[in-house]
């Protein structure tokens, strides 16, 4: 008997009986400790494997294939890299600029991903002159840079599979949705995405995909306000939502 055990019957006489069903497993613990124990160990071993994953991510020189400006302050690159080709939608990329002051990397999400090219595309807002992001925006085909990816859990398409489907996106939230409409199979595809004003870049492309709907804070394209006024003016419904935004509502 443990010292502890020994200690407990000591100060409370008769309690021996009543400490044998309250306690399970190991000596002196209550009863679910067991249980506990392992969802601790679950955890530990998920966290353990994300470390791993991340640690077994190292950084990338890359490829600038192409560059082009899709809206005031909303650019587009595509990227020759390695990450392609375990790439999934939902994920990102994080990168470094050559400015050695700026240490840590910008962390910009996968707009589109071609295996085959292995080529990844980025659309992204210049957030400023210190961000990292202004220096991505005058880079040109032949340049290179560094970045690490993917990164992230990406989206669980499998959800979809028979289900009415909303994918939402609002602002720089819009980018990541286009890879996840192009992959979704689902009964039905509605792709609903919110911009600040008229300058809808993406749009042909979603319009490829599925049904789309626009809300723009102006009120300037289609419904105004965000993507929730969309789902609640065109009374629409759906099984599961994907959605992707800093602020959908």
């Amino acid at each position: 008997m443990l010292p502890s055990v020994r200690r407990h019957l000591e100060m409370h006489p008769g309690s021996s009986r009543r400490y044998d069903r309250r306690h399970q497993g190991r000596a002196g613990e209550p009863l679910g400790t067991e249980r506990r124990y392992c969802a601790d160990n679950q955890k530990a071993k998920l966290i353990k494997s994300r470390r791993k994953e991340k640690m077994t991510k190292k950084k990338e020189q890359v490829q600038v294939i192409s560059q082009a400006s899709l809206a005031d302050g909303i650019f587009s690159m595509w990227i020759r890299t390695e990450a392609a080709k375990s790439a999934r939608p939902g994920q990102f990329i994080s990168m470094y600029t050559s400015d050695g002051t700026k240490l840590l990397p910008r962390p910009i999400s996968i707009c589109e991903i071609d295996k085959e090219k292995s080529a990844l595309r980025v659309v992204y807002r210049v957030t400023g002159e210190h961000t990292g992001t202004e220096q991505f925006s005058r880079m040109q085909a032949g340049e290179q840079l560094s970045i690490i990816g993917p990164l992230g859990n990406g989206f669980p398409l499998e959800r979809a599979k028979g289900k009415r489907v909303f994918l939402m996106g609002g602002g720089i939230g819009v980018p990541p949705i286009l890879e996840l409409a192009k992959q979704m199979s689902c009964e039905k595809k509605q792709i609903i995405v919110g911009y600040r004003d008229r300058q809808t870049f993406l749009k042909e492309e979603f319009e490829a995909c599925g049904e789309v709907y626009i809300s723009t804070e102006d009120g300037s394209v289609e419904t105004r306000g965000n993507v929730m006024n969309v789902v609640e003016e065109k009374a629409l419904e759906a099984d599961v939502i994907y959605a992707a935004a800093p602020h959908l509502c």
